[in-house]
């Protein structure tokens, strides 16, 4: 459940879990995946955090994940 008070990871972990709990198909999924990933990497708090690497992403989001979201983002021209 979305809330307002919700950082981006926060609602892309929430839009992803409940995407996985109601879809069981691969393709579905991982195809339904894919605007709310382009949601968090066009989040403004995402991109300045990418900008000085792991050491800015919130510390409850851990390295390995603000790793990933730094991977992603500079990925993307538009983005990186």
């Amino acid at each position: 459940m979305e809330n307002e008070n919700q950082n981006a990871l926060e609602r892309f972990i929430g839009k992803t879990r409940e995407l996985f709990a109601r879809e069981s198909d691969l393709e579905k999924r991982w195809t339904a995946l894919s605007p709310i990933l382009a949601e968090l990497l066009a989040d403004p708090e995402v991109i300045e955090a990418s900008k000085s690497g792991p050491t800015a992403c919130p510390p409850m989001a851990g390295r390995k994940i603000c790793s990933f979201t730094k991977t992603l983002i500079m990925a993307l021209p538009s983005m990186g």
